[in-house]
Order: structure tokens, then C-alpha cells, then sequence
């Protein structure tokens, strides 16, 4: 993918990977100032309509939220063979790797970050969508100590109750709240 084109954007190189798609820095081809982050969905899983479906559902979504504690949707590109989100590009770490890094957070630190990504849940949660994958790895701290939320990829909008199949788990069960492990009854957090 380095040096392909992705509307404007010249990928320059891989920042990421997961197990439904890469994550790439690139430039704006024209304004050398602009620099994003490309979602793109792996070529192999662009022939599977329910993928396709939940990879556009996540940028539909992502693009709806406008918070700063949310990575912010500049751009989507769909083809055949190509799902690509555009987003702001963060520089800074995962939760996981900045635990890592530091070790035990001061309690002062610790506040920042978790009032932070309190603001940014209650957000969705007003604009009815549950985020549903709420991990260290998809929690940003950028340069500036701002959380930054990411991956939606299995958000679910509040009330679209059918939107995954039933019997189908797909959240990190680490990090699942003991009411989605438990209660049945609550509809939208049912798959």
C-alpha cells in the first residue's frame, strides 16, 4: 500500500494492524501540511458483504460524532475492491502502551485520562451509540495528554437491536461490562 493513492492522500506507511484491517499515515498529495490516518479494510474481507457492511457502519457512525475526545472522520472512500476510512492523524500512544511505558499512573494523571473518556462515552451514549469494545488498545493519549477514542467497528446504535446476529459475540470478552456477560434482557447490548 505505501506510496498508493487514496482519494487525495499518498500512503506513506503502515502505523497499524489489527485483524479486519491496517491503519496507514498519509499525506494529502497537494497541502504537504496535511497529514491523516487511513483505515483500510483487508482486500481479502472486501467481498464479504456483512463486513463491508459494519467496516461503512463504523465510518457512518464515527463520522456522526464530533467530540474531542473521538478520532475525528475527514473522509470515506468505497470501491470494489477498497474501504477506507480517512481520519485526523494522532500522534501519541494506546493506553496499553503508555501503561506500559510509565507503569502505575499518579492519581491526578489517572483522573485526567478517565474524566476524559467518561466525557467522550456520555457523548455517544446521548447520540445513542455504544461503543461495545472499551479496551486500553482502543484508547489514544495524544501528545497533549487528550484521550482519543477509537475503533467503532462494533458500536451499535441504541435502537437497532439487530444489527449483529444473535449467538454472535464480538466484543473483547476481557474487557466486557458483567451486564453484557449476564443480562439477556437488555436488548441493545444483545448481538
Amino acid at each position: 500500500m505505501i506510496n498508493n493513492q487514496v482519494l487525495n492522500y499518498i500512503i506513506i506507511e503502515k502505523i497499524g494492524e489489527g485483524g479486519m484491517a491496517s491503519v496507514y499515515a498519509a499525506q494529502h498529495k497537494r497541502l504537504k501540511n496535511k497529514n491523516v490516518a487511513i483505515k483500510i479494510l483487508n482486500k481479502i474481507l472486501t467481498s464479504d458483504e456483512s463486513i463491508r457492511e459494519r467496516f461503512v457502519r463504523e465510518a457512518e457512525i464515527m463520522a456522526t460524532l464530533e467530540h474531542p475526545n473521538i478520532t475525528q472522520v475527514i473522509d470515506f472512500e468505497e470501491k470494489q475492491d477498497l474501504l477506507a476510512i480517512i481520519m485526523e492523524k494522532l500522534e501519541g500512544q494506546s493506553l496499553t502502551e503508555f501503561i506500559n511505558e510509565k507503569g502505575a499512573l499518579p492519581k491526578e494523571e489517572t483522573l485526567l485520562y478517565f474524566n476524559q473518556m467518561l466525557e467522550a462515552f456520555a457523548y455517544a451514549h446521548q447520540n445513542q451509540i455504544v461503543h461495545r469494545d472499551v479496551k486500553p488498545s482502543n484508547i489514544f493519549i495524544d501528545k497533549n495528554k487528550n484521550v482519543k477514542i477509537l475503533d467503532f467497528g462494533i458500536a451499535k446504535i441504541i435502537s437497532d437491536i439487530n444489527f449483529t446476529r444473535t449467538g454472535t459475540q464480538m466484543e473483547t470478552l476481557l474487557y466486557m461490562s458483567p451486564e453484557q456477560i449476564k443480562d439477556s434482557k437488555n436488548e441493545f447490548l444483545k448481538d
